[in-house]
């Protein structure tokens, strides 16, 4: 069993970054027959879906594209050409990786290095699935007044900012309630 560890507040900040990129960017909706379209691309059908790139049942929608990388948004959206089904182990491990390259890869439970049989087939599904969804990424700054747009990113590094400061408070905090439990339980 691991021996706990202190949390740290600024360990949050990837979350606070993804939710706010996440609360801006839209999502397109689509018809029962629209994801029956895209679901047959990959040889499936509802209500049993199964994780397009190793195989296994699926438990999750994947972006395909994600939507923030390097703390900012790429354009992509929330749209059923964008969505995969996928198993959780898969999604996990891709992250924010580019699909391609993580599935070619050699990276933890990528398909490849899980040795997943049909890979070729299910690489070409998913380019087939590229083709079909024809999807670019949108440039938020031409969708919003640019203003606005850095006025709240203003708003997340003032959050990150207030993150380490409070983190730093926190450790001098930590010390001093640990240097008092020692002293009592010493005496």
């Amino acid at each position: 069993m691991r021996k706990p560890k202190s949390i740290k507040i600024t360990s949050r900040s990837s979350s606070i970054t993804n939710a706010f990129i996440q609360a801006i960017i839209p999502v397109r909706t689509w018809t029962e027959a629209e994801m029956d379209g895209a679901l047959a691309i990959f040889g499936q059908e509802r209500p049993r879906l199964f994780c397009v790139y190793c195989g296994d049942k699926a438990s999750d929608w994947d972006h395909l594209r994600p939507l923030v990388r390097n703390k900012m948004p790429t354009g992509y959206i929330h749209e059923l050409r964008n969505y995969v089904p996928s198993c959780n182990t898969c999604n996990q491990s891709k992250g924010g990786s580019d699909w391609e390259v993580w599935f070619r890869s050699e990276t933890a439970n990528s398909p490849t290095r899980r040795r997943v049989t049909e890979l070729d087939l299910k690489l070409q599904r998913l380019k087939l699935y590229v083709d079909w969804g024809k999807v670019t990424p949108l440039i938020l700054s031409k969708l919003c007044d640019e203003n606005s747009l850095d006025a709240y990113f203003d708003v997340l590094k003032e959050i990150q900012d207030d993150l380490v400061k409070a983190q730093l408070l926190a450790s001098e905090l930590q010390r001093t309630i640990q240097k008092s439990l020692n002293a009592v339980s010493e005496a």
